[in-house]
């Protein structure tokens, strides 16, 4: 559930996320734990290739920073 969820994330502190993406499923892991598992079965509306952003939200006034960003070719 989301409360769940919101008490992986260490504020002020950095948080580790892990990214997988393989052909149409894509699973995110935050601090070693498994947030989101998605398979995209939508072949028309999908791409299998394209750019990396980092997007936030708005909302209060925050402070990002990203540092160690590894990006492997499988």
């Amino acid at each position: 559930n989301a409360d769940e969820l919101k008490s992986l994330i260490k504020s002020g502190d950095w948080n580790s996320v892990h990214l997988i993406a393989r052909g149409n499923t894509i699973m995110n892991i935050v601090n070693g734990h498994v947030t989101a598992f998605i398979v995209d079965d939508d072949p028309k509306g999908r791409a299998m290739k394209g750019l990396l952003g980092f997007q936030i939200h708005v909302g209060d006034p925050m402070k990002i920073e990203f540092r160690n960003v590894y990006l492997k070719g499988l």
